[in-house]
């Protein structure tokens, strides 16, 4: 018999952030080559429209084999295995079975106000933002006095439409930012609207990231799925 009243709490989104503790170890590798990337022209050309003073390369930048490209690709890789696991409630009999594909990736440079605006990942579950060089991100006093992020990423509620009565005053707060720290990798669910907050600062703002989807590893398993 079901007891009344009773509550549940439906749609959930939720972001996870990860420390590598062996950034110090591997970031100047990888700024080298970022920048390498950079100064070879090689850019993704894809909707420049929302981005500005911002260098993106090709969704390639994880098939380097580079020895701190790889060490940081296991790392994402094992972050989203830990945000899968938790989030799904799985255990470690059925996690056995999947796999995470990274099957894009790419760097961003930002700097003289650089941003991306809002735009949210298709065709994928779960993205990722690895910060490689933070630079000055934070909260700032602009040139108007006015106190705003730098370089923050910032993410929008997914509940567009309601009435922000007093009843309703627990969904307020529709936007989320979170400041870049050097080594700390954010994983969201792609379906979430963000965005890069204009950036400026004495050094470039670098960071590196993904887009993911998991999957089975044989297909015999599947069959016995509940998911399918």
């Amino acid at each position: 018999m079901t007891d009344f009243p009773n509550k549940q709490s439906l749609w959930a989104s939720h972001i996870y952030c990860f420390k590598d503790d062996k950034h110090s170890s591997k970031k100047d590798e990888l700024i080298s080559h970022v920048y390498d990337l950079k100064d070879q022209g090689k850019t993704s050309g894809v909707s420049d429209i929302a981005k500005k003073n911002l260098f993106e390369s090709k969704f390639d930048f994880f098939n380097s084999e580079l020895q701190a490209v790889q060490e940081l690709k296991v790392f994402c890789e094992e972050s989203l295995i830990t945000v899968i696991k938790d989030v799904n409630q799985y255990d470690d009999d059925y996690m056995s079975n999947l796999v995470p594909d990274l099957r894009e990736s790419w760097t961003h440079i930002t700097n003289n106000n650089g941003y991306h605006d809002t735009h949210k990942h298709l065709n994928t579950s779960w993205g990722g933002i690895y910060y490689v060089n933070a630079g000055e991100c934070g909260q700032v006093v602009d040139e108007d006095g006015i106190l705003r992020m730098n370089g923050s990423n910032r993410f929008y509620s997914p509940i567009q439409y309601f009435t922000l009565d007093p009843s309703m005053q627990y969904l307020r707060h529709d936007v989320a930012d979170i400041s870049p720290e050097d080594g700390v990798l954010v994983i969201f669910p792609a379906y979430l609207l963000h965005s890069a907050t204009p950036y400026i600062g004495e050094k470039d703002r670098v960071v590196i990231s993904f887009n993911s989807i998991t999957v089975f590893l044989n297909r015999s398993f599947i069959s016995n799925s509940f998911l399918l």
